[in-house]
């Protein structure tokens, strides 16, 4: 299943319709993610989606109130670079010092299992505070 916008070209909607995918249309210029999980509700059920991704839609979809759990795999390394990324992107948003100490951008989130996988892998899944 593919989710696009009104705006998305007619061209890549035919080539989603030749080879099966199946479509969901929400939103005017950008994919309405709220929307498209209604719609992906009513259509197929779903009532839970993972999401595998990246900064700028996880930072989206937190955003948008629309995440209830997060799960993370800690591995036992340290990475550096002269970037900085993290789960949860807002660059409209940017975390300063000032931001943190009024806890505007920070989301608190409250440990439900842990558990250590394979070698030094440790998998922690941890709930949303204002989620049920």
């Amino acid at each position: 299943m593919a989710l696009c916008s009104q705006s998305t070209p007619q061209d890549y909607l035919h080539y989603l319709k030749d080879r099966y995918i199946d479509c969901i249309i929400a939103g005017r210029d950008h994919v309405d993610l709220c929307a498209a999980l209604v719609e992906m509700n009513s259509r197929y059920g779903v009532k839970v989606v993972r999401v595998d991704a990246g900064g700028t839609l996880n930072g989206l979809l937190f955003r948008q109130g629309l995440v209830a759990e997060v799960s993370l795999l800690i591995y036992p390394s340290l990475v550096g670079g002269e970037k900085q990324t993290g789960i949860s992107s807002s660059p409209d948003r940017p975390v300063t010092a000032d931001l943190l100490a009024g806890q505007s951008n920070v989301i608190s989130l409250k440990l439900i299992q842990m558990e250590q996988l394979k070698g030094e892998v440790v998998c922690c899944a941890m709930r949303l505070d204002n989620c049920l």
